[in-house]
C-alpha cells in the first residue's frame, strides 16, 4: 500500500514539515538532498545501489542519514529511519 502524506522530520531539535510517500512494499526509503541540507543532517559515508522496477540500476547513493519521522496527528507515532541520501 502507498500513502502520500505530510510528516514532521526531526533531527537534533530542528524540525521540517515535508511531503512524504510511504510505500509499505518498498525495501528502501530515500531522502532528497534539499531536505538533508535544510535540516543540516550528518552525511554518513555508505555506498548504496538504488534499483528500480525489474531490478534496473537507477542510481548510486554515496551517503546515508539518520532521521526521525513524526505524525502530525498522533504524537505517539514516531519512526526512526536510516536511509540513503538521494
Amino acid at each position: 500500500m502507498v500513502w502520500m502524506c505530510q510528516v514532521l522530520l526531526e533531527k537534533g531539535g530542528r524540525n521540517q514539515l515535508v511531503r512524504d510517500i510511504i510505500d509499505s512494499g518498498s525495501t528502501m526509503s530515500i531522502v532528497m538532498e534539499k531536505v538533508v541540507q535544510s535540516l543540516k543532517l550528518e552525511k554518513i559515508p555508505r555506498v548504496t545501489d538504488v534499483t528500480g522496477l525489474g531490478a534496473s540500476h537507477a542510481r548510486t547513493s554515496r551517503h546515508r542519514v539518520d532521521l526521525t519521522l513524526k505524525s502530525l496527528f498522533d504524537p505517539d507515532v514516531t519512526l526512526f529511519l536510516s536511509m540513503p541520501q538521494w
